[in-house]
């Protein structure tokens, strides 16, 4: 057997172990212009012009 036969061999035979976690967060914001009236920015921008802010949730693997 060769050399390079020898490590792949090894290689193989080496277990293999992933860590993951899952993560998550909440994000919010509001899409204004304070060059537009309050019925302009309501029209344009929908329910993202809500004075409290418009969120998003989000959830991603690390």
């Amino acid at each position: 057997m060769s050399i390079v036969g020898q490590r792949v061999s090894e290689l193989q035979l080496q277990p293999v172990v992933y860590v993951q976690r899952i993560e998550s967060f909440s994000a919010c914001h509001r899409l204004h212009s304070p060059h537009l009236s309050d019925a302009e920015n309501a029209s344009i921008f929908g329910k993202c012009n809500n004075p409290y802010g418009h969120g998003h949730n989000y959830k991603g693997t690390l």
